[in-house]
Order: structure tokens, then C-alpha cells, then sequence
């Protein structure tokens, strides 16, 4: 059973226009960074979502797409 049907809305934050941070937590290889975000492109490609939602930018610019989307 799949449980993508019931999400109103799917969320991408894609890396693109955002530096790694080192926060001593996360990994700074952009490498890995760059593979990962793949895997999940392409997982959002095979599992297609009726309200599928990309956000890029700055953190402000993210948020406020957000917003914008579910207001």
C-alpha cells in the first residue's frame, strides 16, 4: 500500500542556491549532498504526487512560496 495518496501536499526543498553549512552536525561533501538530492528527485519522479510543491532560493524565499501555496 502506498501512502503517497494521503498527503495534501509534497515539499521539495531543493539545495540549489544554498551553501553547505558546517555545523558540525552535517556533512559538508557536495558531492554526497548532490547524490542524495538526486536519489530524490528521482524518487519524486517515479512516485508522481498530484500537489507536488518546489521551493528554491533564499530561506525567505522558500518560506514564502510556502506560505504562499497553502494560503
Amino acid at each position: 500500500m502506498s501512502l503517497r495518496d494521503e498527503y495534501d501536499l509534497i515539499i521539495y526543498v531543493s539545495p540549489e542556491g544554498i551553501d553547505i553549512e558546517d555545523n558540525g552536525v552535517r556533512t559538508v561533501d557536495a558531492d554526497y549532498r548532490s547524490k542524495i538530492d538526486h536519489t530524490i528527485r528521482e524518487m519524486l519522479n517515479e512516485y508522481k504526487h498530484k500537489n507536488l510543491l518546489t521551493v528554491k532560493g533564499t530561506t525567505e524565499e522558500r518560506i514564502a512560496t510556502i506560505i504562499s501555496h497553502i494560503s
